[in-house]
């Protein structure tokens, strides 16, 4: 069951790679306005999407030169699996969530303890984030 992540896999990162995550963050507050940005002014929505997308694009980028200096064997090009982009997507979603909730408990935008807060970023990133993560490795099968 578990061999497929074993199968090769295109190593996607790029400067698509990149860009995509912020862009979609972007319109993904701009649009929708999840966690509390539809009680914000209009202008503080695009400020905080044009943060958070920023975030989310820098996340990617960092998160990958990390691992390719700290553990450069294991992120060999040559020998990407489909296992390796799933650990690699799952840690920088787990870094974005981690950022977005220390943003918002540090400026106390909310009146969620920090546990609620934590499950709200969690699963709201991990759903709005699940379509693009598809949409993605997705893409990169068919080219």
């Amino acid at each position: 069951m578990f061999s497929i992540l074993k199968n090769p896999h295109p190593f996607i990162f790029n400067s698509g790679s990149v860009l995509i995550p912020g862009i979609f963050t972007f319109l993904l507050i701009l649009l929708f306005r999840p966690l509390g940005f539809n009680n914000l002014p209009f202008n503080y929505v695009v400020a905080f999407a044009f943060g958070f997308g920023l975030i989310a694009s820098t996340l990617v980028w960092l998160t990958v030169k990390l691992l390719k200096f700290i553990a450069p064997q294991w992120m060999d090009e040559d020998c990407w699996t489909l296992g390796k982009e799933v650990l690699l997507i799952f840690t920088v979603l787990v870094l974005i969530v981690l950022t977005i909730f220390f943003i918002f408990f540090s400026i106390n935008v909310t009146e969620h303890g920090p546990w609620e807060l934590f499950k709200m970023v969690f699963v709201k990133t991990l759903l709005f984030s699940a379509f693009l993560i598809l949409f993605m490795v997705y893409l990169q099968i068919l080219i």
